[in-house]
């Protein structure tokens, strides 16, 4: 009888979902992956290359936490600069690091200062459909540069899903999600505004990324390696 109700128990246990196992991660799934993203200008020509290597997957209650190395160069492989981030996923929702979207050498500039950081993570739920609106999200750091304060902040506004693509480049074709917003930089006084298309993939990340200044492209982005 004991063993009766311990298979009924564990039987129910397995249709209890697990709020990770539902999440759509939009990163590599294995550690060690790397990926190669490289930026172009407006007239196709290289201006630098993004790899990115899962270091590590980790847990923490119902969080499972992607750690992320990343090594941006010139077009050349030179000038090298690093950092580190995370995403998560939490339930059935994915979410981003804002520290993607800002610029890592000007941080870098910043590194010896007293800093406050908030921020408020972009998420792309496991559920996404076509014509979905997504939540805000932003990134800002207030410092003193001498006796003066300064700030740093980024908004995504305006995020919907455009729908589903196929999208082929020289790392090969993946099947993505399509996801638009409007960006809006602060850097002390100066403001800047834009608007961003981006396909991600699920196990792979990032695969292309359009840049827009009031309807023309400026830059854009392409995964041209993966490497497992």
């Amino acid at each position: 009888m004991k063993q009766v109700q311990l298979i009924i128990i564990l039987f129910v246990i397995g249709l209890i979902p697990s709020k990770s196992q539902n999440c759509k991660a939009y990163i590599p799934g294995k550690v060690g992956t790397e990926i190669e993203l490289t930026q172009y200008d407006k007239k196709g020509k290289p201006t630098n290359i993004n790899r990115q290597k899962l270091t590590n997957i980790r847990n923490s209650g119902d969080t499972t936490i992607f750690d992320i190395h990343q090594v941006i160069t010139d077009e050349k492989g030179q000038e090298p600069m690093e950092n580190n981030f995370s995403f998560k996923c939490l339930g059935e929702t994915f979410f981003i690091d804002m520290d993607a979207y800002v610029d890592q050498k000007q941080m870098e500039s910043y590194k010896n200062m007293d800093v406050k950081i908030t921020t408020s993570e972009a998420d792309i739920p496991a559920s996404a459909a076509a014509g979905q609106t997504l939540k805000d999200g932003f990134f800002k750091m207030e410092m003193m540069a001498g006796a003066i304060p300064m700030t740093i902040k980024v908004d995504l506004i305006n995020r919907k899903v455009e729908g589903f693509e196929t999208i082929t480049t020289p790392a090969g074709s993946f099947e993505c999600i399509k996801l638009s917003q409007d960006i809006k930089s602060q850097f002390g006084f100066v403001k800047v505004a834009g608007h961003s298309i981006t396909w991600y993939s699920e196990n792979v990340g990032t695969v292309k990324s359009e840049n827009y200044n009031q309807d023309k492209l400026t830059s854009y982005m392409l995964l041209t390696k993966i490497t497992k």
